[in-house]
């Protein structure tokens, strides 16, 4: 009968702090012509069939991979090309679909793991690309030029959108609305020119990612979140008349983590409306022409580690708002505004009087910008070590259970490298992501799991675990240093 004892050696410990924020570049293209324009009265299908529905009439089938590829621009009197089918995708090679009426450009309802990929949208009154009660879409390097929504997301999970140019001039230029969770959003390029519209909006919604996504609105907000639990990070909020708003019309809006963002040359920096414990971070806000942060009918959210630059009012605070917090406990502080940054007699980097404004105060406000960054220090413990399965038993596969503790925020971590004795090998994918948990300063806990290949006759074996993290200036460290190159 097989036994085994596993004697782990842990080296590892770190706490990680916020990335900084990342700054995406979006390459607009502007279509070629082309010789034929094809004109459809009626929509399009592409379906799962040995010609693609329709797909041969304007394209490429290939029937296996279910992707139909046009070879043609098209012209529609209403709705474009509908996608008919799960896992069916649509490369539009370059080619543009335009809308003369009040129809969908490209639309799947009801259909999952589609892809549409490559093409032009434009003069679609409604939608410019529109999914529906699916998940698993992918909606990627589109260029979108709509007067309504520009991409819309109804009722949808786990979808991704990245990559696409959005110029709208309506409604909303990205949205995700009524349930649509855990979407991935990023490296987005948008444009919202019309005086009600908004850039990317999530309404109703939760465990969204929006993050490296350069967003402008013209008269709204830049980034507005509606939901619980959406993860707002490394995004470029601009031109705004918000650059990122937290709440709206009584709806819940909680638990989302703003972080990393850099947030200049709006209106408004950051708006809270009827937003509760919601957290702040990492940010960078400036030149604001009214408030950098304003707080409304909002209660319990945490603005803490941000640098206040060249703004016109610092806070607001206003409604029924109570217990907002604008700093934690030393080490972790408060925020940096470029208004008031002495005297610090006492040298511990902290001005020696709070910042005032109205109905509340930062009461650690730092010296100099990114006070705060600094290496962080987290520890790491295996928790259990068990054989999984009889499978994996019987193929010497162990399993140890790790937990990441920190008592304060912890920000992107990764194992990087794992350097062990007597012959055993670690079959976890590398690097692998440890995620983060943003709790007010707060901290906690990151499970971590980890495969070793056991070779027979071992019942003892020392494990390094190396990991990485980023603070919040963009400072990569190495714990307990870097990972050898075996």
């Amino acid at each position: 009968m097989k036994t085994f004892w596993a004697k782990l050696l842990l080296i590892v410990p770190l706490i990680l702090i916020i990335a900084a924020a990342v700054i995406f570049s979006q390459f607009i293209f502007v279509p070629e012509g082309n010789a034929a324009v094809n004109v459809y009265d009626a929509n399009v299908h592409i379906y799962d069939d040995a010609t693609g529905g329709d797909c041969t009439s304007i394209g490429t089938w290939d029937w296996p991979s279910r992707t139909c590829t046009l070879t043609t621009d098209l012209l529609f009197a209403d709705n474009g090309l509908e996608i008919a089918g799960d896992g069916i995708t649509l490369d539009g090679n370059g080619h543009t679909l335009t809308g003369t009426s009040n129809g969908n450009g490209v639309y799947a309802f009801g259909y999952n793991n589609v892809t549409i990929k490559n093409v032009t949208v434009t003069g679609f009154r409604i939608k410019g690309i529109a999914i529906s009660n699916a998940t698993g879409a992918t909606v990627i390097n589109n260029h979108v030029i709509e007067d309504y929504f520009g991409i819309l997301l109804y009722n949808s999970s786990g979808n991704t959108v990245s990559g696409n140019t959005v110029l709208a001039s309506g409604n909303q230029a990205i949205s995700f609305n009524i349930n649509s969770n855990d979407n991935l959003v990023t490296n987005n390029y948008v444009r919202q020119e019309a005086s009600y519209g908004s850039g990317i909006s999530i309404w109703a919604s939760s465990g969204n990612l929006i993050s490296g996504n350069d967003v402008s609105s013209k008269k709204m907000f830049g980034i507005g979140v509606v939901g619980t639990n959406n993860d707002i990070r490394n995004n470029t909020a601009s031109n705004s008349g918000a650059g990122i708003t937290l709440g709206r019309f009584g709806q819940v809006t909680s638990g989302n983590t703003v972080a990393g963002n850099v947030i200049t040359n709006n209106k408004y920096g950051v708006w809270f409306y009827e937003g509760t414990g919601n957290i702040v971070t990492g940010n960078t806000i400036s030149n604001t022409v009214l408030e950098a942060v304003r707080v409304l009918y909002s209660d319990g959210n945490y603005v803490y580690n941000n640098n206040f630059l060249s703004n016109a009012i610092p806070v607001s605070i206003e409604g029924t708002s109570a217990g907002n917090i604008f700093n934690l406990a030393a080490p972790a502080g408060g925020n940096y505004w470029d208004i008031w940054t002495s005297p610090d007699t006492d040298g511990d980097g902290f001005v020696d009087n709070p910042l005032l404004f109205s109905s509340g105060q930062d009461g650690l406000p730092y010296t100099t910008a990114d006070g705060w960054c600094s290496k962080p220090t987290l520890n790491l413990g295996w928790q259990s070590v068990y054989w999984a399965n009889i499978a994996e038993y019987n193929a010497g596969i162990l399993t140890v259970d790790y937990t990441v503790d920190s008592l304060f925020d912890v920000y992107s971590g990764r194992i990087v490298g794992s350097v062990n004795s007597n012959g055993i090998t670690l079959v976890t994918a590398l690097p692998l992501d440890i995620g983060d948990t943003i709790n007010a300063g707060a901290g906690g806990s990151l499970p971590v799991t980890l495969k070793y290949q056991i070779p027979p006759g071992v019942t003892t074996f020392a494990s390094t675990v190396y990991a990485a993290a980023d603070d919040a200036c963009g400072n990569s460290y190495y714990y307990p240093g870097p990972p050898p190159v075996i």
